[in-house]
């Protein structure tokens, strides 16, 4: 602990500025409807105590709500939600949140969450921020050293995106710890496969997305094992066997008629992304993403030019004022437009280019984590380039890689450290 401190204090110093700058503003994050359901969902997590059998998948309840959000939904986020209101004796929701209805409609008709239960439930989500932090900043310090790790920190710590996000009651936040945490396990892979499974689970159970990384976690695997001349196929079969258990775990969904459950999930995952493409059609047809040119074209704007999105296309007029108040708090939209935003861009690009020319050099001494980095990103943005919706959330997976990229841009800069290699 001593060592810690003497050799990490910019890094100590940084996280608990931005932990009680998340903490403090976390009444000004503009509402979003999916908050509801999350806090409505997390009913999960006394279910899991009370009944879990209550939480098995039902043919005859192919129709029920809560059984359709399960077969949707990775558990994370409702567990979380589930433990921090648990545990200030708050109770969840009883009523969804209705999207054929009025926002007044829902409002009148309950589906609001009361100031408390908003606050309480967003803390649960956002107390993952720091940990995010922490592990993107061992991530860049174990590749090139302790500078480059505190870059990656600050660039992701201060991203509008992530601030915004992150700090909802929903998915993002523990989509993007489970990112970190992934790739955080994947550059530890030499001798713990266990916990390159462990990690991989993190972030599936987070958001479903995150399962394209799961060649790159097969990728370390194998590298590492191949470095310690181990058996590829026993380390295999304990990632894939932690995986498996950590999931299974989480979902009870499965425990009663896991076939039947899983096949449901595929389904209902498929007409939730139809039923979106036709309402963006129906309220806002320019959005729609035709071609992959235009995906790259709004995930770059969506990364480094627009506004973070703080409402929806159908609710722009009710939480306007919030979003005011909002942008109106310094540090709220840094590095964001033409111009920070084109900085940015440039800056990544120069850290991509460095990045490839290490990894396709002919050098012995090339190291085998910015493979994992390149091979991380390359899934995760063809993963978004494959979805034709336009929401600026959806590239949280991305944002880890981008602060990475434009920090290691900078790496002449710092003073060349010698890392112990743990791959």
């Amino acid at each position: 602990m001593k060592r810690f401190l003497q050799t990490d204090w910019l890094f100590i110093i940084l996280l608990t500025l931005l932990s009680l700058f998340y903490i403090g503003g976390i009444k000004f994050v503009p509402f979003h409807p999916d908050e509801s359901t999350y806090i409505y969902m997390s009913s999960d997590f006394d279910e899991a105590f009370s009944d879990v059998s209550a939480l098995f998948w039902q043919a005859d309840k192919r129709d029920d709500a809560r059984q359709r959000y399960r077969e949707l939904d990775a558990p994370i986020t409702r567990y979380l939600i589930g433990i921090g209101r648990t545990m200030f004796g708050q109770k969840a929701l009883d009523v969804d949140w209705n999207w054929s209805m009025s926002w007044d409609e829902n409002i009148n008709g309950g589906a609001y969450p009361d100031p408390e239960l908003l606050r309480i439930s967003r803390l649960s989500i956002a107390f993952l921020l720091p940990i995010s932090l922490t592990l993107m900043y061992s991530i860049g310090k174990q590749i090139q050293g302790k500078r480059l790790g505190l870059v990656s920190a600050l660039l992701l710590g201060t991203n509008a995106v992530v601030l915004l996000h992150g700090r909802r009651a929903m998915a993002e936040g523990p989509l993007l710890m489970g990112i970190t945490l992934a790739i955080w396990s994947f550059l530890r892979a030499r001798g713990n496969p266990w916990l390159v499974g462990l990690g991989l689970a993190i972030a599936f159970n987070a958001k479903h997305s995150a399962l394209t990384l799961v060649p790159v976690g097969i990728y370390a695997i194998i590298y590492s094992q191949f470095r310690l001349k181990t058996n590829v196929w026993m380390a295999l079969l304990k990632m894939i066997s932690m995986f498996i258990f950590i999931t299974a775990l989480l979902n009870p969904l499965y425990w009663n008629n896991p076939i039947q459950a899983v096949k449901a999930s595929i389904e209902a995952r498929r007409e939730l992304v139809s039923h979106q493409i036709e309402d963006l059609n129906n309220i806002a047809p320019d959005r729609y993403l035709d071609t992959p040119a235009q995906r790259l074209g709004m995930m770059l704007a969506n990364i480094y030019i627009g506004p973070a999105e703080h409402s929806l296309v159908g609710n722009l007029r009710d939480t306007q004022k919030d979003v005011d108040t909002y942008i109106s708090i310094p540090g709220h939209n840094m590095f964001r437009g033409v111009i920070w935003g084109a900085v940015f861009l440039i800056l990544t690009i120069a850290g991509m280019y460095m990045a490839m020319r290490i990894f396709l050099g002919k050098k012995t001494n090339k190291k085998p984590e910015i493979a994992i980095i390149i091979f991380a990103t390359f899934f995760q943005g063809a993963t978004l380039l494959a979805v034709p919706l336009p929401w600026v959330r959806f590239t949280i997976p991305l944002l880890p890689f981008v602060s990475f990229f434009a920090a290691y841009s900078l790496v002449p800069f710092f003073t060349r450290e010698q890392t112990q290699k743990n791959v």
